[in-house]
């Protein structure tokens, strides 16, 4: 049975996590009249996810991208993704989960993964499961791999 469908709400709400805490907590409220003019975080590249559930690995790649200054592979993020879920099967992930994957696993840069993809470009199935993809990836990824992460 195919778990390919048609896009529909594929970002699934966070668990609850007793560590989750108040972002004010930690950081006093930023006063914007003091980020300069000239404050830039970077343009994130425009990437189309296309008609997958794939949308809480382009956006953590995303975000990882404008910190690392490299492109990164948000399919085979998303295939650890559904490998910490443990169902490559079930559609869509949740943010924490998927911020999780940049901690626990890392990243692979895009130009890694071009070389697997013609395998199986487009097959959604193929691409969520983490073991059609090549396991040296695992230790490349630890390069781009994120010490913390927390939500605003």
């Amino acid at each position: 049975m195919s778990t390919n469908q048609k896009i529909a709400e594929g970002l699934r709400p966070l668990p609850q996590d007793s560590r989750d805490f108040s972002v004010g907590a930690i950081f006093a409220p930023i006063d914007v009249s003091e980020i300069p003019d000239d404050f830039s975080v970077g343009e994130p590249k425009l990437k189309d996810q296309g008609n997958t559930d794939f949308c809480s690995a382009y956006a953590t790649t995303s975000a990882s991208e404008l910190q690392e200054g490299v492109e990164l592979s948000p399919l085979w993020q998303f295939a650890q993704i559904k490998k910490l879920e443990g169902d490559w099967k079930a559609w869509g992930a949740n943010l924490r989960t998927a911020c999780a994957s940049l901690v626990k696993v890392g990243s692979i840069e895009q130009v890694e993964a071009d070389q697997s993809l013609t395998r199986f470009q487009g097959m959604r199935d193929t691409m969520a499961n983490w073991e059609n993809w090549p396991t040296y990836f695992d230790e490349k990824a630890t390069a781009h791999k994120k010490q913390s992460y927390f939500s605003i």
